[in-house]
């Protein structure tokens, strides 16, 4: 989490494109990170993809920063892998 955050502040969202996707991925599909190499980059893409489409589409006059979209977007998604994995701990 210190890390991820740390990133995210000094480097912006690509920060949670390199911390987050990967664990993600990881949490969907355990293995090696060779194993995930490919899944890491088409969800990263994907995600950017699919932020940068909502960014430019949600308001008609209004162009959101992509940055924060996927900064909110990115730290919801951190806040639920981390409830998870307290759980899967605590059991």
């Amino acid at each position: 989490m210190l890390a991820a955050g740390s990133s995210v502040a000094v480097a912006g969202n690509i920060g949670f494109i390199g911390l987050g996707i990967p664990q993600i991925v990881n949490f969907v599909h355990p293995g090696s990170f060779k194993s995930n190499l490919a899944a890491v980059a088409l969800c990263g893409s994907g995600f950017m993809l699919i932020a940068d489409l909502i960014a430019k589409t949600a308001i008609s006059s209004v162009e959101l920063p992509l940055s924060a979209l996927s900064a909110i977007v990115g730290g919801v998604v951190l806040f639920i892998i981390v409830a998870f994995r307290r759980e899967a701990v605590g059991a």
